[in-house]
């Protein structure tokens, strides 16, 4: 997964990526706390292309399947979807 975005906060696609397990290579240009896993590396976006094709090509990026660790991190999509159903039930008296 690629990103060389010029201006990007938090993109949450690039958490989603390495979510999945792909190697992500992410401009320098987002916040640090974008990369959650080892999956993911920061480059330069001055760099130019080729830098950026190089490491497309070339860099082998250690890519670990981080569901697990993510979802230690408190980021459990069966634990999140049993916390909204509760919410809802509860505010729209539907228990």
């Amino acid at each position: 997964f690629v990103l060389p975005s010029r201006y990007e906060g938090l993109p949450v696609v690039g958490v989603e990526a390495q979510a999945n397990g792909l190697p992500c290579l992410l401009s320098d240009k987002m916040t640090r706390e974008t990369k959650m896993t080892e999956n993911a590396e920061f480059l330069s976006i001055d760099e130019g292309i080729k830098k950026w094709v190089e490491a497309v090509l070339g860099e082998e990026i250690n890519c670990k399947r981080s569901s697990l660790k993510l979802e230690n991190m408190g980021f459990s999509i069966s634990e999140r979807a049993a916390l909204m159903e509760e919410f809802y039930e509860k505010n729209l008296n539907l228990s």
